[in-house]
């Protein structure tokens, strides 16, 4: 089972289900092999929300990490032994406990807190955000390795 985890870059963008523009720019970037591959993709949004009068947030980001969490839990007991998670972004995988010097397209297991839910040893990669405001996508050779790499991940020639 595969699931791409993303967090909208703020509340006005975000999509749960990762089927508007958000997603069309995941497809340009990493081509339509790779974007059809998935069993899931869910986009959260941790940012916190300023309210009226600036005094304090709508909502906290621990909430939204442990919610985060726990979907991973949910995917990883349903998806059996072969479960595989992209992470759009750095940012939202150090929320989750992923080591801070982990590279893009480097597999990675998932931390500890996670190793009583399903089975198998689950892997995860953490990929460029695909929002545009990342430097990284400015450089073309990146974003043609990017597709390299993602139609690899799509054709499970990645570990």
């Amino acid at each position: 089972m595969r699931i791409f985890l993303g967090e909208a870059p703020n509340r006005s963008s975000y999509d749960p289900a990762f089927v508007g523009d958000s997603w069309g720019r995941v497809e340009n970037l990493f081509g339509p092999l790779f974007s059809h591959c998935f069993h899931h993709r869910l986009n959260v949004c941790q940012r916190k929300q300023p309210r009226v009068g600036n005094k304090g947030s709508q909502f906290s980001a621990s909430t939204m990490i442990l919610a985060i969490e726990s979907t991973i839990a949910t995917v990883l007991e349903m998806g059996g032994p072969n479960v595989r998670i992209v992470i759009a972004g750095k940012r939202l995988a150090h929320s989750i406990g992923l080591a801070k010097d982990t590279q893009y397209f480097e597999a990675s297991h998932l931390p500890e807190k996670f190793d009583n839910f399903g089975n198998g040893d689950p892997l995860c990669w953490i990929v460029p955000h695909p929002s545009g405001i990342n430097r990284w996508w400015n450089d073309p050779s990146n974003c043609y390795w990017a597709r390299e790499w993602a139609d690899k991940f799509a054709q499970e020639l990645v570990p």
